[in-house]
């Protein structure tokens, strides 16, 4: 009889000592689909006095996002969004943390909650909507989770309004960390002074792709991502056979090497200044989110899903 009452006691022990690496297991293999939405306050411009020179820097490891038609997003030849996890290569489950992680697939713009509250703010004129995507991922542990990088101006050398990165994980509850920052004319300073430009963000295996989303290609056709909405693009840039006949007219010229040369090798920073957005906030799943900043609104809900890492 003692001996079976030890022999139930290991067993329970056991039990629960395994409970924690099979929480870790579980939590790991959890997707969500997350839904998020950044645009601009001009209003706010004159509500603090921003710091002149704020840090701003990438994380040394993280992911970006890729259209949904992209290649890297038909790793696997997957057949729906419900199976769009398993298309990617899961380097986030089990534990794997990445120097260079793949990219997640963004959903198709049909299928994102938030439009009608994109499309109001784009009528009201008084902000600009400067991201705006859907996409399925895995939500861990924090010493697991990777940054989300939202801009690419890695890949085309050129500095976009919104820069920076979003990290979610779960800590008992589940999480948002912003590292953002908003790229502005500066205005609000009281000089002429500008501030050093900030880096650029990771380059990114789209760049070595000719079809790019998140690179100049998708700037052209006028992306919300791009640097300032398709308004300002049609406005500011001759077409496109205008634009590659002033190319052929100048390029062979002594002057026009010597620019080309300067520009390849110092991108200039068109901007003057940058105001930033470090939060954590913890969240309610299902629920909508907002984040509250004199200069930039973000709007994020993330959901549970049925699907699990391969």
């Amino acid at each position: 009889m003692v001996k079976t009452f030890t022999t139930l006691l290991h067993l329970l022990l056991g039990g629960l000592l395994l409970l924690p690496a099979l929480a870790t297991l579980a939590e790991d293999d959890k997707w969500y689909r997350v839904e998020l939405l950044v645009f601009d306050n001009p209003a706010g411009a004159d509500a603090e006095d921003w710091e002149a020179l704020p840090t701003l820097a990438y994380p040394d490891k993280t992911t970006y996002l890729v259209g949904p038609d992209h290649p890297l997003a038909q790793a696997s030849g997957a057949a729906s969004a419900a199976e769009q996890p398993r298309s990617l290569p899961s380097l986030y489950a089990r534990g794997q943390t990445p120097l260079s992680a793949k990219p997640f697939s963004t959903l198709p713009a049909s299928q994102r909650e938030f439009n009608a509250e994109a499309s109001r703010l784009g009528r009201e004129g008084r902000h600009e909507v400067l991201f705006h995507e859907a996409w399925l991922m895995p939500i861990g542990s924090q010493p697991k989770a990777i940054p989300i990088v939202l801009d690419s101006s890695g890949d085309d050398a050129y500095w976009a309004r919104l820069q920076g990165t979003v990290t979610l994980y779960v800590s008992r509850y589940l999480y948002l960390k912003t590292n953002l920052w908003l790229n502005t004319s500066g205005d609000y300073l009281n000089n002429d002074w500008r501030m050093p430009a900030p880096p650029l963000g990771p380059v990114t295996a789209s760049a070595d792709m000719t079809l790019s989303p998140r690179g100049a290609l998708a700037s052209e056709k006028g992306d919300n991502n791009s640097l300032n909405g398709p308004a300002a693009i049609a406005n500011a840039t001759p077409p496109k056979a205008a634009r590659a006949q002033q190319v052929d007219d100048w390029k062979n010229t002594e002057q026009a090497q010597g620019v080309l040369q300067d520009a390849l090798q110092k991108p200039v920073y068109p901007f003057r200044h940058a105001v930033t957005l470090r939060q954590t906030r913890r969240m309610r799943s299902t629920e909508i989110n907002y984040l509250d900043h004199p200069m930039i609104g973000l709007i994020i809900k993330v959901t549970p899903t049925a699907a699990t890492a391969p």
